[in-house]
């Protein structure tokens, strides 16, 4: 090989390097969209269903203070139809109780069978499960600072609203948009309440759940 060439190649090698080493170290870009969660509570359900249960319990202190007159008159068993009466109907009641308790604790699990998710700034569509679920995943705009949303449910529309700053960060060698002080925010539903696993004041995308009471 000619020493030209010998000097050349020394001379292009370290550069070929320096190339193939910065094309390993190359940051990747991530497409996933910041996220929040999202849990459903039906109050006006919750409400009702609590009432119900208020009577019930009035309903059984009457019976349960009758029982406890006829007890001591019944030695002959003069009122042995009335008490298996009274009685008939605790179980009854005590069986609509159990079902309204076991609806109850459906409820504040937030398991609900929403309609849709949309967005009118066209974020990733959100296909909810046929079945009831507890928790949404919902994508927040990586390329603006807020997003909106319209929720089918139940057969009513609600409207939504969440804001926040974004920032990127680097992990494990790719770049993801970060949403912070999220503040979500609804005319619509009785109640918004935020619960940020890192604190109040960063609430920090893929780390919140906002439970929206309706």
């Amino acid at each position: 090989m000619k020493r030209s060439s010998i000097i050349l190649l020394a001379f292009i090698c370290p550069y070929l390097w320096l190339a193939v080493a910065c094309e390993d170290s190359e940051l990747e870009t991530d497409n996933a969209d910041p996220f929040m969660r999202i849990v459903f509570i039906n109050q006006d359900s919750l409400e009702a269903l609590t009432e119900l249960i208020a009577d019930i319990d009035a309903d059984i202190k009457i019976i349960d203070d009758s029982l406890a007159v006829l007890a001591p008159l019944n030695e002959n068993g003069d009122f042995d139809e009335n008490i298996a009466s009274l009685n008939s109907q605790k179980t009854t009641i005590n069986n609509e109780k159990t079902d309204y308790n076991t609806t109850i604790a459906i409820i504040r699990r937030g398991s609900v069978a929403v309609s849709s998710i949309n967005s009118p700034e066209g974020i990733n569509t959100i296909v909810p499960p046929v079945d009831s679920a507890e928790v949404f995943t919902v994508p927040l705009n990586s390329g603006a600072d807020f997003s909106n949303f319209v929720i089918s449910l139940d057969g009513e529309l609600y409207n939504l609203e969440a804001t926040y700053s974004r920032s990127t960060i680097v992990r494990q060698r790719t770049v993801i948009v970060e949403a912070n002080n999220l503040k979500v925010m609804s005319e619509d539903f009785n109640d918004v309440v935020p619960l940020c696993k890192d604190s109040a004041e960063t609430c920090t995308s893929n780390e919140t759940t906002v439970t929206l009471y309706f």
